[in-house]
Order: structure tokens, then sequence, then C-alpha cells
């Protein structure tokens, strides 16, 4: 008989503990995956913290204003500013608006500016230049503050001064067109919004509204008794005739159009509201001290405000805009933060309190998942290891932690598994341990049990002893076959080696496993079992394992036969002899290493299982693959350093990549069990930070191909009749600019495209001049594997 296989009295625990719970109000709170800039850190540096506008012209540009820095604008790369210098008063900028002529109007302390001409027009990188009059026409020249200013779907641009709200429309030679809507007589306008109506929408300071119409100077009045003793701050028109208004006093309201009353939305924000917008149905709604309130417009009691404990930079924000992508952006006292268009694929759990949500989990440090197996029942718990115990969460929100105070080996939990009875196996930093709901049988093995209530229900714990003090890195429920159908066993890879509980006792499945550690086990599809190890590389038992080959074992007909052999480490040309996890898809074995990951065909035999490689070529670089997971639909999901990455299974081809700029609370995962998917297709990934919930297809499907924008061409003769061409552009796509790359065809010039690369800028150093323009062709995706739409051409000429 194995040496661990001792007899030893079973001692019963007969204490009673009520596990803490934590109730919040929701599933799980949310710390927003942000994109942050700031002048210290980000994609691109800002030139000041304060940013008090953000929106983005016809062009694809991000422009900011900035409270103490002028304009800023964003390509994708970095930021350009302006300032008096380039015809700007001074360099407080409040609010900015693009009028249907394409020029950029701004207000600031000492008036209202325009560029000299359209964005985008003269020649590429051309600067943009302002000025304060056109032709005899002068604008105004008064301090002016936010939302003072609204595009017409007629052309003009209104503006609301101390002398009323003024109209501005440039003709087609560029003349500037200027007439007054109403006057200061009218009651003096606040603040102006125009929206999908067409409609001029006004507030005046003494509680009258108004309402302006395209193609004509009329404008209707009316009081609203509600609004009339406080500030309208902000307007905004979401679809037709609805309309809404933030106060100064932090109060939201809503009206059905022209001439019905407001009514009280909410006023929870309790701070001035600066902007309000929408995308499809969510409204976000700024405040100055409050955040940031987040609700359904069809139905505004489904709400969530969000303040720096979600990911804010600062709880007041001046200003929100959506790009063409969906990207949410918010200027702020802090910088500028850019929020994903699939955001809400995202949901974390973290140990943070989060405004009135208590935390999540009972530590930040996660090495392992069980998530939800079903809808209802305890099957729809969640079971996650960190470093102060297991969280278990219902559906509901509710966590019960689970510690050495309640019978675990360790507060150091490494991993966790299910078995069909329902019962969670707990690999510690000292040993093993099962929790056993009531009603399902105990395992044998040589334990110790303690009772508890977990979620309302009785458990038990189940700690075994035999197995102290080993650190149990995975513990897996793996299916063998019995001779008659299939047996649930539980197979522990840990500091001794890989063991497996048989028949109530615990066996060595090698007996030389005693030389080194294990870290994850995997049953193929033809019942060989494969252990990555950190020192022995992946090794694969000689035969299909089985039930009654282990009780043969266990009786001692064969306890002293080697089961395993190495069949890939660096002898045989794996990158390195440390291999953290290991999975099963199909008829492929995946296994995890450092730089990357080998696949092995499971129907190889002997001296022929040599794997396919997915490594470092694939820009993974020398991180360890440290866990792996096959989706319901048979894709590969492995975790590599900053990172998890999705494969496609045939082609070993990348699908995604997914960091903490798209949304994960934390790229790095330590236990072979980070990685998990649920009943509903979500990987749950747990990191040191907390546990990431991706909803995968939800995501962003590829790539796509932006447009393009010409920033620069330089033409400049070599003396030799040729010329030098350089010509720096921009993709003007937010997603995920860090992973655009680049790529570039000379039509007539160059035989084959270029190799993908970040630089935006290409240079011909000795171009023949032609009768005829050159075609530049430009190619950018963020996701170049898997783009959809076609380059786009630019024009050049070289003349003699």
């Amino acid at each position: 008989m194995p040496p661990l296989c001792r007899v030893a009295e079973r001692a019963v625990l007969s204490l009673t503990f009520v596990a803490v719970l934590l109730t919040v109000a929701s599933v799980a709170s949310a710390e927003l995956p942000f994109t942050h800039f700031t002048p210290e850190a980000g994609p691109a540096r800002l030139p000041s913290s304060s940013v008090q506008k953000v929106a983005q012209d016809r062009l694809g540009y991000i422009w900011m204003g900035f409270f103490s820095t002028g304009l800023g604008r964003y390509d994708g790369q970095s930021v350009t500013n302006w300032s008096v210098a380039d015809g700007l008063g001074d360099l407080t900028v409040r609010d900015f608006i693009e009028d249907a002529s394409g020029r950029l109007w701004v207000t600031s302390e000492t008036g209202v500016f325009a560029s000299e001409s359209p964005l985008g027009a003269g020649a590429p990188g051309a600067r943009v230049r302002f000025t304060t009059r056109f032709g005899a026409t002068s604008l105004p020249g008064e301090r002016m503050g936010r939302n003072q200013m609204a595009q017409l779907s007629d052309g003009r641009l209104a503006i609301a001064t101390r002398n009323g709200v003024e109209t501005y429309k440039f003709a087609s030679g560029g003349s500037l067109a200027r007439a007054i809507l109403s006057s200061e007589d009218d009651g003096g306008a606040s603040m102006l919004a125009a929206g999908p109506s067409g409609a001029l929408w006004i507030a005046f300071e003494d509680g009258t509204f108004g309402r302006g119409e395209a193609g004509s100077e009329r404008m209707t009045t009316w009081r609203d008794p509600q609004l009339s003793a406080t500030l309208v701050s902000a307007l905004y028109e979401r679809v037709p005739g609805e309309l809404w208004a933030g106060t100064v006093s932090g109060e939201l309201w809503r009206s059905a159009g022209e001439g019905k009353p407001f009514v009280l939305v909410t006023n929870e924000l309790n701070e001035r509201i600066p902007a309000i917008t929408a995308v499809g149905n969510d409204l976000w709604v700024a405040s100055l001290g409050a955040g940031v309130l987040r609700l359904d417009a069809s139905s505004p009691a489904n709400r969530t405000r969000f303040n720096r404990g979600d990911g804010f930079l600062s709880n007041t924000v001046w200003s929100i805009a959506a790009d063409r992508e969906g990207n949410l952006w918010f200027a702020q006292n802090g910088g500028l933060s850019r929020l994903r268009s699939d955001y809400r694929a995202f949901t974390t759990l973290t140990a943070s309190r989060r405004n009135d949500h208590a935390p999540a989990l009972p530590a930040p440090e996660c090495f392992g998942v069980v998530p939800p197996a079903s809808a209802d029942g305890p099957g729809s718990w969640s079971w996650i290891a960190t470093a102060a115990g297991v969280a278990v969460r219902d559906r509901a929100g509710r966590t019960s932690v689970i510690s050495q105070k309640e019978g675990l080996l360790s507060g150091s939990v490494y991993s966790l598994s299910r078995d069909r009875a329902g019962r969670i196996w707990v690999g510690t930093a000292a040993g093993l341990n099962a929790i056993v709901p009531e009603g399902a049988a105990e395992p044998g093995g040589l334990t110790t049990t303690q009772s508890v209530e977990i979620l309302g229900s009785r458990a038990t714990i189940v700690s075994f002893i035999a197995l102290e003090p080993e650190r149990i890195y995975s513990c897996r429920v793996l299916d063998l076959s019995n001779g008659e159908g299939h047996e649930q066993l539980v197979f522990t890879a840990g500091s001794s080696g890989v063991r497996c509980l048989v028949d109530g006792t615990w066996i060595d499945v090698d007996a030389d496993a005693g030389r080194g550690a294990a870290y994850d086990v995997a049953i193929d599809s033809r019942g060989h079992l494969w252990v990555a190890t950190p020192q022995r590389g992946v090794q694969r038992s000689e035969a299909p394992l089985s039930v009654s080959r282990l009780r043969s074992r266990l009786s001692g007909e064969s306890s002293s036969a080697a089961m395993l052999r190495t069949v890939w480490d660096r002898s045989r040309g794996a990158l390195s002899d440390h291999f953290r996890a290991i999975a099963v898809g199909g008829n492929q074995v995946w296994a995890g290493a450092a730089g990357g990951v080998a696949v092995f065909d499971v129907r190889q035999d002997g001296d022929a299982i040599t794997p396919q490689l997915f490594e470092g070529s694939e820009g993974l670089g020398s991180s360890i693959a440290a866990s792996i997971a096959v989706s319901p639909r048979g894709d590969v999901w492995f975790s590599h350093g900053s990172a998890i990455v999705e494969v496609d299974a045939a082609t070993l081809g990348r699908r995604a990549r997914i960091t903490r700029r798209e949304g994960l609370v934390d790229g790095e995962v330590w236990g072979p069990g980070a990685l998990a998917f649920d009943f509903e297709g979500k990987l749950w990934v747990a990191t040191p930070r907390g546990v990431s919930i991706v909803d995968v297809l939800a995501l962003e499907a590829g790539g796509s191909r932006p447009p393009i924008t010409i920033e620069r061409v330089d033409v400049r003769s070599t003396g030799k009749g040729h010329a030098s061409v350089t010509v720096d552009f921009a993709a003007l796509s937010y997603r995920n600019e860090e992973a655009l790359r680049f790529r570039t065809r000379l039509a007539g010039v160059d035989s084959a495209w270029s190799e993908w690369t970040r630089d935006r800028s290409v240079r011909y150093p000795a171009l023949p001049p032609s009768d005829r323009p050159y075609v530049l062709e430009i190619d950018a995706c963020d996701a170049p594997a898997a783009c959809a739409g076609t380059p786009s051409r630019h024009e050049f000429s070289v003349t003699k």
C-alpha cells in the first residue's frame, strides 16, 4: 500500500459558523475600463489636466478645450496644441463647436473665436488659425461660458450673448451673415441646445423656455412653473420632442416637448450639471463634483451613478462626447478618459468598496474561479479562490467568505473545481479541502470536518489531512473510464507531484512524482493523463488511464511502475522546461509555458508526440501562459503576461487579444484555473487585482479599416530631375489606437504591400516626374488578421 494510505482517526468538529454576508445592490460593482489621458501618462500626454470640453470633428480628430492651455487635437498618436499664437484670445476655452461649414467656433474668457477656414481645408497639415472678424462682421467679445452655442439644421449657428440669441451663417463665398433671434428683453438666454428635431431650444434666466424654428427667425416661448425658481445649466434633445434639462443644483428634468411641463427625474447628483448626452437609450449626465449618472432614457429609474471609485479621474466632469465608433469621452478635472463602446462586455469584481457597494472579494489577489454552471440554485453560485479564502457569490450579488476560521487548511487558495455532486474542491497553500453541500456524500481519504452555513445553506468543510502540508496548485475533477462508463475522480497537482483520490484513498499517480512538483493535469479524448510541470516539461501517461488501472495501483499490483514520461521539454525543442497550465479541446492538448503554447495532437503516439507552437513570434513575449480554457465553441483562450489571447484551434491564428486597455481589471493571471467559462459562455478571469467577467460574444468582432487622413505631403527636388516624397498620415480610430498597424503600396512602383508597422509615415527618396498623379494606397487596421473594408487611396504629383 502506498505510504500515504495510513490509518487515522476521523475527527468531527461540531462548530457551526454562519459566514459573513456582504450584501450589495447589484450583481457586481463595476470599475469601468477607462483609458486615461493625463499630462503624466496615457496614449498621449495632455498639455494640462483640466479638460473643459471634448468633441470629435467631422474629419475624425478629437478636440479638447483646456482651462489654461487653449485647444488640443488628438490624432491617435499625439496631441497638438493651439494657443494665442494661433489667434485665440486667451487660453481658457470653455466650449467649442463645429458649424455647418466645417469651421470651429470657440468660446472663452474674452469672447468668441472661429477658425479662418473650414477644418481640413488647404494643403495637408495646414495649421488651423482663429479670428474674431470676418469681413464687416465681428464676433461677440464678451466673457462666454459653456452650452451657449448650438448648430441648427438650417446651417445657422446660434450663440447666447448678453444682447440675446444671435445667429451666424457663412455664405458660399465665405462672407458671414448675422441676425438676432431673441433680445435681452426676452429674459436673458442662458442655455442653448439643438437636436434631431432641427429646432433650437433656449433656456432663459427667468425660467422661460423658447423654441426656434429651423429656416425661420420665429421663436415661441413658454414658462414652466417647476423650473422657474432654479437656473438651467444644460439642455439636451435626445429624440425629437424629448427635452432634458439639468440645473445648477443637480436636478435632472424631462419634458415631452414644446409647452409640455418638465417632470423631475432625479436630484441625486446634488451638484451642477454641465452636460447631458446619449448613446442609444443610455443617457449620460455629468456633474461638477458628484461624478456621472447613467440612466435608461425609457426607464429612468434604472440608473447607476459612477465616480472616482469606478475609475473616473475626478468627480468633476465637464463634458461628455460619443465618437463615431461609439466610444465615450469624458472631460474632467484630472484629464481626459475614454470608455470603449463595448465596455458593457466587461464586469469586474474587486476587493474595493465603491460608492455604496460592499467589496465583492475579501482580497484582491485571485488565483482561480469556478463560474456558475446554471441559472438558479447552488449551481448558479460562483466560487473564487483568493489570498484570503474562498468567496462565494450568488446571482443577486450576496457574498460569503470561507477562510481558515471556517475550516480551510490555508487562507491562500490556489485552485477550485466542482464535481457533478456539487462539491467544491479547494486547493490551498497547505493542502486540500472539499466544500460539501447538505445532502451530498462526504468523500473519504483521511479527513476532518467542520459545519458551516453558506448563503443560507448548510455545508461541510472537509480537510484531507493525508495531503498536509502540500501546496495544491491545481485540483481537477476529471472523467475516467471504469469499464462500464465514466467516473469522476479528483486529481491534484502540487508540490509533491500528481495524486488521485480512488475509493477513499490518495495514491501517487507516478512512482517518481516525489522528484518534483506538478502544476496542472488534464485527460485527453483517448484517456491519456497529461501533466504540466515546472522542471520536467510536459508529461503524458504511457497508456490511457482508467479507474481499474488506478485500483490495481492502489492494491499494490503496479505501485512501483512509472505511469508518466516526459514528451516535451528543452531537450526535445521546447523553449523551456517550465510548463504552468494544460487543457484539452477535441483532439488537441494545449500546454502553456514561458514564451508560448505547445499544441499536441492526441492521436500521436510514442516518439511521434511533437507539438505545433503558438509562441513568441506571435507577439506574446516571454511571459508564462499560466492558464488555458477552451470556449464552448471550441476556440482556445490563454493568459500571457499582460493579456488574455483567443486562438482559432483549427488554424492557430490569433482572433483576439484583451488587456486592461480593453476592459480587464488586470491582464496578468497566476493560477492554472484562472480562466473558466460559465454556462452562458462568458469568460471568467481571476487576476491579482480581482475578477473580470468577459462576455466574449459581445466584444466588437474583428478589426475595421478606419479612414486615413493625410497630415503632410513633402515633395522636395533631389536636383537630378527626381523628387524625394514623404507622406505623413493618421488613421482616426480610437477603439484601440495602440494596436493600429499600417502598410503602404505606391501603385506602379511597389510590387507588393509593405509589412504591417506602427509607422505613420512613408518616404520615397527618388521618384521621377510624371504626367499622371502617383496613387499611394494606405491600409490601416487595429486587428490586421481580421480586418474589414478596403484600403484608402491618395494622389500626389511630381512634376518637372
